[in-house]
């Protein structure tokens, strides 16, 4: 296999994790977007929770359940993960107002835009107000 094999065509990274950020930014809460991995086999997206009230919680739980619980169950694999971003997130996590948490491919050749396409399906068309985060 060459090492062009190896990695994504140029622009299908940087185009899916724009499309992977759009989704995000429509999360209540999220901020501090970004993303690396342009043009090879594997990426990771890193973004933050506002975790200092009940949404951010309820935030948390919902994109948990979507990104990692939801793939295993239409997919039969688990080829991207959420998880928090260091293991002092996890513990501190009641002193800090920002949590930091990481999607991160774990198949390679992974387009970040059927992430944000599932991520869509799954959970942002069925959430129109922060009162739907809550009681979804």
């Amino acid at each position: 296999m060459t090492a062009q094999a190896d990695r994504f065509p140029e622009g299908v990274i940087r185009a899916g994790c724009e499309q992977l950020g759009a989704a995000l930014r429509r999360v209540p809460l999220v901020e501090d977007y970004s993303w690396s991995g342009t043009d090879f086999r594997f990426w990771n997206a890193r973004f933050a929770i506002r975790c200092d009230s009940p949404l951010g919680w309820a935030v948390v739980r919902r994109l948990a359940y979507a990104l990692n619980s939801s793939v295993l169950e239409l997919w039969g694999r688990q080829p991207f993960i959420l998880k928090p971003e260091g293991e002092e997130t996890m513990w501190h996590a009641k002193k800090k107002e920002v949590l930091y948490w990481t999607i991160e491919s774990t198949a390679p050749m992974l387009d970040p835009k059927e992430v944000a396409d599932h991520l869509e399906m799954v959970l942002l068309s069925k959430i129109r107000t922060d009162k739907d985060w809550l009681n979804y």
